[in-house]
């Protein structure tokens, strides 16, 4: 069981390491003033804290943690940078974040289904599953209050 949580967990890290990288670029796409960028903050502090309790879980495995983000999370910022461009920055980091957060909570789910994750790993991604809704959630909401 030992191996599969730590794989598991594995599997996540680099998606939270990545959302927090977008959470990052949203709020240096918000004034200093706006609305949303506290929201962001805020996001950005949750991601590094739940990475960190994945990664400790996973050395708690004997295993090691992955470090850095995947090559989507990476293709996923260059084009919300360069989308910025044609549209309002408000949108631009809006959309950005209600795609990434799919995708962890997809991520996410997917691991859950899994029979051979142990409790503790089981937690972890239930949490990393409930900030993925309420990011997209937020996400979804304030796009549509300015549609």
């Amino acid at each position: 069981m030992g191996h599969q949580t730590a794989q598991s967990l594995n599997n996540i890290i680099p998606i939270l390491i990545d959302s927090r990288r977008g959470y990052e670029m949203a709020a240096d796409l918000c004034d200093d003033d706006y609305a949303h960028k506290a929201k962001f903050l805020k996001k950005i502090a949750e991601r590094a804290a739940i990475t960190a309790e994945f990664q400790a879980h996973v050395r708690l495995q004997g295993e090691e943690p992955k470090e850095k983000g995947g090559p989507l999370g990476s293709l996923h910022r260059l084009l919300t940078g360069m989308s910025k461009n044609f549209g309002s920055e408000e949108k631009t980091a809006l959309k950005a974040i209600d795609d990434g957060e799919g995708f962890l909570q997809q991520a996410c789910e997917t691991e859950l289904e899994k029979d051979d994750v142990d409790s503790v790993g089981r937690n972890l991604l239930k949490q990393a599953l409930s900030s993925a809704k309420s990011g997209q959630a937020y996400a979804e909401a304030e796009a549509e209050a300015d549609a």
